[in-house]
Formats: structure tokens, sequence, C-alpha cells
């Protein structure tokens, strides 16, 4: 684990990057997969993106559409093993991305978010094309976003500015 501070200098290239370990490596060659599965199992066409409402308000999509006016956001996992349901830290993360979307296009917006979680067997519900994948809804917690974004800039204030 690192510091968020660490983290941060390290996303701007200041520090190292993280040597890569397995399950990094796993994720890296399965998300492109298991993003084009889940775009034809659901005739979906989210693909990756950035959004950036206010600095330093930032986040980095693995699968992002905008259909009917609502927005759909996914993130991809490529965990060891089958999932019942994500872990708490996954659900922060989408919450965290959805508070983004939301602080750019509005705070009214409709979001759906998603985690596809891709495994190297076929445990998962579905499967194209050689990829098997289960996905799990996240339900919105406004109060959770609230804090997330008040964290950020929290920390944007505290120990960025700072420097």
């Amino acid at each position: 684990m690192q510091t968020p501070a660490g983290l941060y200098r390290r996303k701007l290239g200041l520090e190292p990057p993280v040597v890569v370990n397995a399950n990094m490596a796993r994720g890296n060659r399965l998300e492109p997969q298991i993003l084009d599965a889940f775009n034809a199992t659901f005739h979906a066409e989210t693909k990756p993106v950035c959004v950036e409402a206010q600095q330093p308000l930032q986040v980095s999509l693995d699968g992002y559409a905008r259909p009917n006016g609502s927005a759909v956001i996914l993130e991809i996992k490529a965990p060891g093993k089958h999932w019942q349901e994500p872990p708490e830290y996954v659900a922060y993360q989408v919450a965290y991305q959805s508070a983004v979307v939301r602080a750019d296009q509005g705070k009214t917006l409709k979001i759906r978010t998603g985690v596809a979680a891709g495994y190297e067997t076929d445990e998962g519900q579905y499967q194209v094309a050689g990829e098997s994948f289960d996905v799990f809804h996240v339900d919105a917690d406004l109060d959770l976003e609230r804090w997330l974004l008040k964290l950020s800039k929290f920390f944007w204030k505290t120990y960025i500015q700072k420097e």
C-alpha cells in the first residue's frame, strides 16, 4: 500500500512505476477482451475514456457510454478467482467514478454502473468468444459520492497545492 501523495507522484511519473505482478498482468491482458465481450453480449458501445470535471476531479473509465441522455459506467476487473460479489474497494471506486461524471455532466444525470469481472476459466455467467465474465450492478450511493468528492478536494488542497 502506498500513501495518497505517493500514488499521486507515481501517476505524474515523479516516482518509479509499480512492478507489474501476475494479477496486474492478467488484468492488462484480459481487460480489452472483457470489454469486447461485454459490448457484444449487451449490444453496448462502451469505450475507455477519461473524464475531468474540475481540478482535482479526474477518472479513467474502462467503459463509458451516453445512451438516451443517461450514462453507463463500466469498471473491468480480472480477479484470479470467481467472485460472488465485488469487494468493497471496487464499490468505492465505482462510486468515485460516478461522482466525477456527475460533477462533469450535472448532478441529475441518470447513471447506470456495473462491474464486469472476467476470468481465465469458464466460471462466469456470460461467455462470448472464449471469454467468461460476470456483471455486477453497483447501486448509487449519493452520500458516499459526496463524501468522496469532499475527500478528494481535501487531499488536493492539503497535499498537492501546498507543494
